[in-house]
């Protein structure tokens, strides 16, 4: 019972404050919002549960969590249930949709606990067992760099970084400020860092861009690709060119940003799948190289690419379907930076290498 007092508080703070920020002057919007202040309730109780809990116990605690966001959001897990339900049809996963939903909340609660536990003394140090290795070391042997794509696994934040710096690899990686808990000015400054500042022990450098740097950010990417150098992109939909393709039973949307790189640098891309697969043990599989088919015309077909990704990733997601954290990514959000959505293209389009400006 008191366990549940505990991390229900926060969700009772949180009605307040939004009550409270409702009435506050509009000077304050986009400063700090309700669930800014709602963040830090929980970060202060999580932040003593992470730190307190040997990791064998954090399962039982992050699995109430799961239930409670399943619970209170109902209009929210029905949809999210309709979303798991409508990719796995038609495969031979016979699993109950809610149950996925709620171990995919469960799974985004033990992710915050490994970043609130790489805070405390000692930091948060994982086993992660490393396959498909010689695909990294035969990427760099290429000399013509390497870029790896880091698949929506609810894992896969830190610890594919994790991974990547025990291979000795100096990473350059690339993100928005809004990565972590909040967009707001206090939440990207303060709230973020919890996020950032972990992620960053084991990245040569952040690249933390607004949607007017991209175009920079990704040019110094392909510079540094160019001196056989690594770089690093989570998979995402969000972006001003895309690719539409089958997925299991329904249809992913993914950027083609990465791809278009590849492309037009010569560098390798390398597809990755990390996975939990025991109380601070993960997995981490390098996949191999993804292709950029050409046309008759040499302009790139991405979307064959993105179908080819599509294909190797499905086994990944089937094999625990309350890792991925990507049921979203058939109706992504309109571009950083933009109001409307994007027109993907779909297999057998083509999509020339100016891609590479997104």
């Amino acid at each position: 019972m008191g366990l549940n007092r505990l991390l229900s508080a926060p969700r009772n703070f949180l009605q307040s404050a939004r009550k409270s920020l409702g009435r506050a002057p509009k000077a304050l919007k986009g400063v700090i919002d309700g669930q800014d202040i709602a963040e830090v309730a929980k970060l202060s109780s999580q932040s003593l549960l992470a730190w307190s809990l040997p990791e064998s116990a954090w399962w039982p605690v992050t699995r109430l969590l799961g239930r409670i966001e399943v619970a209170t959001h109902a209009k929210r897990t029905r949809r999210e249930i309709a979303e798991v339900e409508a990719l796995l049809a038609g495969t031979e996963i016979a699993a109950d949709p809610r149950r996925i939903v709620v171990e995919n909340w469960a799974n985004q609660y033990g992710e915050r606990f490994q970043y609130l536990r790489a805070w405390r003394p000692g930091g948060w140090t994982p086993e992660i067992d490393m396959v498909g290795a010689e695909h990294v070391s035969a990427a760099l042997a290429q000399k013509r760099g390497v870029i790896f794509w880091g698949g929506n696994f609810s894992f896969n934040n830190l610890v594919a970084k994790m991974a990547m710096s025990r291979l000795g690899l100096a990473i350059i990686g690339f993100s928005v400020p809004r990565h972590g808990f909040s967009k707001t000015v206090f939440g990207v400054r303060y709230l973020n860092r919890l996020y950032r500042d972990i992620e960053n022990r084991y990245l040569k450098e952040r690249l933390m861009s607004e949607p007017s740097q991209f175009a920079a950010s990704l040019e110094k990417m392909r510079n540094y690709l160019k001196s056989n150098g690594a770089v690093y992109f989570a998979v995402g939909g969000r972006a001003r060119r895309t690719a539409s393709v089958k997925f299991l039973g329904d249809r992913l949307i993914l950027a083609t940003a990465p791809l278009a790189m590849a492309h037009g640098t010569g560098a390798v891309i390398l597809p990755m799948y990390t996975h939990r697969v025991g109380p601070s043990r993960y997995e981490v599989t390098f996949g191999p190289p993804l292709e950029v088919p050409v046309d008759a015309n040499g302009n790139a077909d991405y979307a064959a690419a993105v179908q080819a990704y599509a294909d190797a990733l499905a086994p990944f997601v089937l094999r625990d379907p309350g890792q991925w954290r990507a049921w979203r990514l058939k109706n992504p959000d309109p571009p950083w930076g933009s109001k409307t959505a994007a027109t993907p293209i779909t297999a057998g389009a083509s999509a020339r290498e100016k891609a590479m400006d997104d």
